[in-house]
């Protein structure tokens, strides 16, 4: 889990920050293979309906402990004052890890969202690694208005 975030940060800016990460922590790893990959596979970035900013957390699940770690260092602490905001990131564990327990959870969930999926949590096949293109899959459902 990822707190305090910018509360106008939505789903996408998220992506593009998490998808930078991976990018460069891969292109460390060089052109051998070798090594742990830093991809994710779920994402959900909490919205209030109410003002349409997020709620200030997202959950994102790395598809290893090492690149968990490494997105830990990587935003923890992080200061996000390019971005307007005086908050001070935290990555902490989240109660549900893993791809399993997200979407078991999230699937039985109802999304009182307006009929915009793209609020939703998604996972993504194969996961993002910042480079390769991959299927988004809304997990979840949209509550009737």
């Amino acid at each position: 889990m990822i707190r305090n975030i910018p509360n106008k940060f939505m789903k996408r800016r998220f992506m593009a920050i998490l998808d930078q990460h991976c990018a460069e922590e891969n292109a460390k790893l060089g052109g051998d293979g070798e090594g742990v990959r830093s991809e994710y596979d779920f994402l959900y970035v909490p919205v209030d309906f109410g003002t349409m900013f997020n709620k200030g957390y997202a959950f994102v699940n790395m598809t290893t402990a090492a690149a968990a770690r490494r997105l830990h260092a990587h935003l923890d602490g992080h200061r996000w004052e390019a971005a307007g905001s005086k908050k001070v990131c935290g990555v902490v564990h989240a109660r549900l890890e893993g791809l399993d327990g997200l979407v078991a959870h999230f699937s039985a969930s109802w999304f009182p969202c307006g009929g915009r999926k793209d609020f939703l949590p998604v996972r993504f096949e194969p996961p993002r690694d910042g480079v390769r293109w991959t299927a988004e899959h809304v997990v979840g459902h949209l509550q009737p208005r």
